[in-house]
């Protein structure tokens, strides 16, 4: 399962809305929000915060790491 949708599922499952979803993870609001839209990708510092807040996602993490990015593909 991808990072973001199992970040979803999580926020979901605890009825968070988003800005205490963008706590939990230690983003801003407007970065959850791009993020869960697909318009920004997570760096390593929002990762590392990320999985201080949920460390079981942590497969997921390694698993976003390894997709290539727009850069790459080019």
């Amino acid at each position: 399962m991808a990072l973001v949708e199992r970040l979803k599922l999580i926020q979901q499952a605890h009825r968070w809305d988003d800005a205490e979803m963008a706590r939990r993870c230690g983003l801003s609001m407007r970065m959850w929000q791009q993020v869960r839209a697909g318009t920004t990708r997570l760096g390593h510092r929002a990762l590392r915060a990320i999985l201080q807040g949920f460390p079981e996602v942590g497969p997921e993490v390694l698993s976003y790491l390894a997709e290539p990015t727009a850069e790459a593909v080019a």
